[in-house]
């Protein structure tokens, strides 16, 4: 299961349930050459069936429904409605700064669970989902599948990952996870990134705007209270995962605590002003609230502004 710093496979599991309510793909019809699950207003030679209507000059005689033309004496033809798959790839970002927390869970516990739900949406709606698990050693890749047997593997992948006590590298991984997914995708998939963007510098931001000038990106930033504001003359209390070390901490003056806070919302406007310019949403998901309710919530806000 979970107690907020850890997360089982079975709870993983059982956000198949919750995903019910996602809808990934806006309902309204297309005008770009993007489609998933939605249809296309280009009409072919595809594997959806459309309509029969009277034939046109210009019309391929091949597609004649010759049943209707006898039965009403006029020439009718066959329009398919044509659809293109979508594949769904979910970034998860599980480094180390996303082990923290102080209200309810870690943020590594938030993205594994948000990236569960998206998971089992996508392969719900009938789209492949893949995914890139971004830790502090490495980033493991799955390549997109098609059925909701391919979405355990991955699921369990996430919360090995977001469960795990390892030493943080150096070396930072989110480059490496956003270049290998622009690997994995092909021109057209629906890519949703997970993270606190801790690291995101000049060539974060070209891996994901390469990314994004090939896919529709959205991103979600995972942050706790304690982040975004501190409480000022207030002491905190850190300890470590087992429970063996704690430390306590002094809280900051008010003066500090206004520092503190605009550094946050400035690196926060910093990181959306750069997504905004590469067309990439951003959403906020923070620690304290429900994570399905606050996905739901993002997906209600993308479809009136219909993002996609």
């Amino acid at each position: 299961m979970t107690n907020g710093i850890t997360i089982s496979l079975e709870a993983l599991v059982k956000c198949r349930v919750l995903a019910k309510s996602i809808k990934l793909h806006s309902v309204k019809r297309t005008s770009g050459e993007y489609a998933g699950i939605m249809h296309s207003p280009f009409r072919g030679r595809g594997v959806d069936f459309a309509e029969v209507r009277a034939y046109q000059a210009g019309d391929d005689i091949r597609l004649m429904d010759w049943r209707v033309t006898a039965r009403t004496g006029k020439p009718h033809t066959k329009v398919f409605q044509e659809e293109r798959e979508r594949p769904v790839v979910i970034i998860t970002d599980l480094r180390a700064s996303m082990r923290f927390g102080t209200r309810r869970q870690f943020k590594s516990v938030l993205a594994a669970k948000a990236s569960a739900i998206l998971a089992w949406a996508g392969a719900q709606q009938g789209n492949r989902v893949g995914s890139v698990i971004i830790g502090d050693e490495s980033c493991e890749v799955f390549v997109p599948k098609a059925t909701e047997r391919g979405v355990l593997p991955q699921l369990k992948a996430i919360a090995e990952r977001a469960s795990a006590q390892t030493q943080v590298k150096e070396d930072d991984r989110l480059v490496e996870g956003l270049t290998r997914a622009s690997r994995l995708c092909h021109a057209g998939a629906l890519v949703f990134i997970l993270s606190d963007f801790q690291g995101y510098d000049k060539a974060a931001q070209q891996a994901l705007a390469q990314l994004a000038s090939r896919q529709q990106v959205i991103g979600l930033w995972v942050s706790d209270p304690l982040e975004r504001e501190l409480n000022a003359n207030y002491q905190y209390a850190f300890t470590d995962k087992a429970g063996t070390h704690t430390v306590t901490v002094n809280g900051a003056s008010r003066k500090d605590k206004k520092r503190y806070h605009e550094q946050f919302a400035t690196f926060h406007a910093s990181v959306s002003q750069t997504l905004k310019g590469m067309n990439v949403p951003l959403f906020d998901l923070t620690t304290e609230k429900d994570c399905a309710e606050q996905l739901s919530q993002c997906f209600t806000h993308r479809e009136r502004a219909y993002v996609l």
